[in-house]
């Protein structure tokens, strides 16, 4: 906030006629420049409350948002972005149009952290979408140098959301890309700029075990190593980085399901706080009595996954989470009240209606 503070000093005496004239003009200025401070200082402090606010900061109307905060949430599973449709692989163009497309639907992506945490940031009225990347190919995250200069490749997953977020202030950069080891996206000479960037740009990095291996199938140690040493090489290239959820290799965990949790290889220790299988469905509210974050089902971002489940919610919306704007409280209709398991609700408020 702006402060403004004058001090006037007049020393009374024999004023003669331009002293008098000079003494006019001077308080004049003074209550000029007065009233700006003053009309200064007052936007500021409105810009200052704006950004205060929620987002949400209104009461919502709930017959019209019809929340509720029991209903199923998308986790998208994308592999390949590229020139070329696919079983495993998700054209460019093709990708664009999802992101538009869930965004007429009424979808805001969060990050899986958010998501297990119960900590649903999105506005009233729209649904939680999550993005997961599997495999850390090239095509998610490429770079070109042009002019002796690092670019995002616009044509990347990366670059496809960057652009989109850009045009849709309201459709936030969250994803988490699942990466498997020695050689992560596939351009060795740009594996830490890549890995910084997606922290950077507000997306996480995921545990896909060091080779992408079938976890069910190695000793206890060998699995604990696989995903230890994946944290070991992310950090390595991004310190900062929290890698604490693991998208399953062909959806298979190790045999020892404690080793899913937590575990440790040569002094990597590493925590999981959610584990993806491969699909085949919408996933549960993280207050519903049947989620459970160690066993968490994706949709398989294909045009006919996303056209079956898309058109199921469309067909029957309430069974799709729809946001009450407020991720303190959560919100459900008195019809879906017995599907919540209240032990998840954590600090948040339960409200029915």
């Amino acid at each position: 906030m702006t402060s403004c503070k004058f001090v006037t000093v007049i020393h009374l005496g024999t004023v003669n006629w331009l002293m008098h004239r000079m003494l006019i003009i001077s308080v004049v200025l003074v209550s000029a420049l007065a009233v700006g401070c003053s009309r200064q200082t007052h936007v500021g402090s409105v810009h200052k409350a704006a950004a205060g606010a929620g987002r949400d900061s209104k009461p919502i109307d709930l017959a019209k948002v019809k929340p509720n905060e029991v209903g199923r949430v998308l986790i998208l599973e994308y592999h390949d972005v590229g020139p070329e449709e696919g079983r495993w692989a998700r054209r460019g163009d093709n990708f664009r149009a999802d992101l538009q497309r869930l965004y007429q639907l009424g979808y805001q992506p969060i990050s899986l952290r958010d998501y297990v945490r119960n900590h649903v940031n999105t506005s009233a009225g729209k649904s939680p979408v999550i993005l997961t990347f599997d495999d850390a190919t090239k095509g998610q995250f490429n770079v070109i140098n042009a002019g002796g200069q690092t670019k995002v490749d616009s044509n990347c997953a990366v670059g496809i959301m960057k652009d989109f977020s850009r045009t849709h202030p309201d459709w936030p950069l969250r994803a988490t890309f699942y990466a498997y080891y020695p050689v992560p996206f596939r351009q060795k000479e740009y594996i830490g700029y890549k890995m910084r960037q997606i922290l950077a740009l507000g997306m996480d990095i995921g545990n896909h075990t060091y080779t992408h291996t079938r976890l069910d199938r190695l000793s206890d140690a060998d699995a604990a190593k696989e995903m230890a040493l994946n944290v070991k090489s992310a950090q390595a290239y991004a310190p900062e980085a929290i890698v604490d959820s693991i998208a399953l290799p062909y959806g298979k965990g190790p045999k020892n399901k404690a080793l899913l949790k937590s575990g440790s290889y040569q002094g990597t220790s590493y925590n999981n706080i959610a584990a993806l299988l491969v699909g085949a469905e919408p996933a549960p509210s993280p207050v519903s009595k049947g989620f459970d974050p160690y066993r968490l089902p994706r949709v398989q971002a294909i045009q006919s996954e996303l056209d079956l489940w898309l058109g199921y919610f469309k067909r029957r919306p309430e069974q799709r989470y729809i946001s009450d704007g407020d991720p303190d409280t959560v919100t459900v209709p008195k019809s879906m009240a017995d599907k919540v398991d209240k032990t998840k609700l954590g600090p948040a408020k339960l409200r029915i209606y």
